[in-house]
């Protein structure tokens, strides 16, 4: 079994942590519906989504103040979390445009 360290923490964290941060700024489909539930209507979802976010950061900042990586080598973990997560959105994007 291989053993967890802070680094791999920290890209897990830094993950849910993009995936989130996309959520709350892309709450809605172009429809107009909620990228989670599927309704038009006012729901509880993205509160719920900016409480998880505030969560990860939160375990972001104990991993930091833990691990003996620098801060540029945290913020480069971060960046290409975020290029991930952007890329994954583009390509599901374009497969429902393309199904459609």
């Amino acid at each position: 079994m291989k053993k967890v360290t802070v680094k791999d923490q920290i890209e897990r964290v830094a993950g849910r942590i993009a995936a989130f941060q996309w959520y709350v700024d892309h709450p809605r489909m172009e429809d107009g519906r909620c990228r989670f539930c599927g309704t038009t209507a006012a729901c509880t979802c993205i509160s719920n989504t900016k409480r998880n976010l505030i969560y990860w950061e939160k375990r972001m900042t104990v991993l930091r103040a833990e691990s003996t990586l620098t801060s540029k080598e945290v913020e480069r973990i971060l960046k290409s979390s975020r290029r991930m997560v952007d890329k994954r959105e583009r390509d599901e994007m374009l497969e429902r445009l393309e199904n459609a």
